[in-house]
């Protein structure tokens, strides 16, 4: 498989002994300013982390490479 633009976060899955992490850029900006936003990256890490647990993977899901700092994270924001 060929490497990413310069620039995109492919979706990587990498499994450790009390872990599992996943890769994928949730920030991006948007026409009311900068942040989360809706992106298909959203639901694609969603439905990883989902099928994960339905695999009965009981330990952390870390997801990694997000670009999200902790003030684009709200009490709105699941």
């Amino acid at each position: 498989m060929r490497a990413a633009p310069t620039g995109n976060v492919p979706i990587l899955i990498k499994k450790y002994d009390d872990k599992i992490t996943v890769s994928g850029r949730l920030y991006k900006k948007t026409k009311s300013g900068e942040g989360l936003s809706h992106d298909p990256n959203i639901c694609a890490l969603s439905i990883i982390s989902k099928t994960l647990r339905k695999l009965n993977w009981d330990k952390d899901i870390v997801i990694t490479q997000h670009g999200l700092s902790q003030q684009h994270v709200g009490r709105r924001n699941k």
